[in-house]
C-alpha cells in the first residue's frame, strides 16, 4: 500500500495545528518529525503504514467502503480499504 504524501502532512497538521497558511508558506514537516519524534518524514511514513491497519475501522458516509484511518474530530486523515 502506498501512502500519499499529502495525507501524511495533513495528518500532522491535525496533530499540530498547523495552519493552511503556515503550510502555504513551505512548512517544514521533516523539521517537525525530527522535533516530536526523532525521526525524519520518510521514517514516520514507514511508522504510519505499519500502524495504520491496527486503527479502527470506520466506515465512509459517502461510498459506504470500511476504512482503517487516523481519526480526529470526525475526519479521517490516511485511510486504506479494511479488508472485508
Amino acid at each position: 500500500m502506498s501512502i500519499n504524501y499529502f495525507d501524511v502532512e495533513e495528518l500532522l497538521s491535525a496533530m499540530y495545528d498547523i495552519t493552511d497558511e503556515q503550510r502555504n508558506n513551505d512548512f517544514d514537516f521533516d523539521e517537525l518529525c525530527y522535533e516530536k519524534f526523532d525521526i525524519g518524514f520518510e521514517e514516520f511514513l514507514k511508522v504510519i503504514t505499519a500502524l495504520l491497519p491496527l486503527t479502527p475501522v470506520a466506515e465512509s458516509a459517502l461510498t459506504g467502503k470500511k476504512y482503517h484511518a487516523f481519526i480526529k474530530d470526525g475526519l479521517s486523515f490516511v485511510k486504506q480499504e479494511a479488508a472485508q
